[in-house]
């Protein structure tokens, strides 16, 4: 039942309901990443439509029950992702159990590492840089700046416009 299961689960790591709607329930994920990883001693699950972050939740369950070698790989690009995947996965490692936003208790987590990574188009790398005045692109359209930047700046301007570290 995804309602008590996914949606109360939810509410009550947050503290809030809405975020996030129709999450899975935990228990048929971690019962299907059971199944799936059964008998391997390491295994990497892999879920490119991570929504609310159940599939995470669920490998931090089956970590915090003994059962070492599960890793995940989450990836996301809803708007929720700050507001829910994040923070969830965030409170499943350090507790299994919360109301109203609060743990009920610290079981010291489990071992894990979180990284996350925002990615963009090259395109809009490219916009979003800083560029100084005084160059080809002074007294443009926002379409000509575009298209200088986008189509021409490695043949026409040379790395010279490029801030390289805010690049980086």
């Amino acid at each position: 039942n995804a309602g008590p299961h996914g949606t109360a689960l939810i509410a009550a790591m947050l503290g809030q309901r809405g975020g996030f709607s129709y999450p899975k329930s935990i228990h048929t994920v971690v019962d299907a990443v059971d199944a799936m990883v059964w008998g391997r001693s390491e295994a990497l699950v892999l879920d490119f439509f991570a929504g609310s972050g159940t599939t995470g939740h669920a490998i931090i369950s089956l970590l915090r029950r003994g059962e070492a070698g599960r890793s995940f790989l989450l990836v996301e690009m809803g708007e929720y992702f700050e507001s829910v995947l994040r923070p969830r996965i965030t409170k499943a490692i350090y507790s299994p159990d919360w109301s109203s936003g609060h743990a009920e208790f610290h079981d010291k987590g489990v071992a894990a590492f979180v990284k996350c990574f925002a990615l963009e188009s090259y395109e809009d790398a490219l916009n979003n840089l800083p560029v100084p005045s005084g160059t080809l692109l002074d007294g443009r359209t926002a379409e000509e700046k575009d298209a200088l930047i986008t189509y021409s700046l490695d043949l026409e301007l040379g790395p010279s416009l490029l801030n390289l570290d805010a690049f980086r």
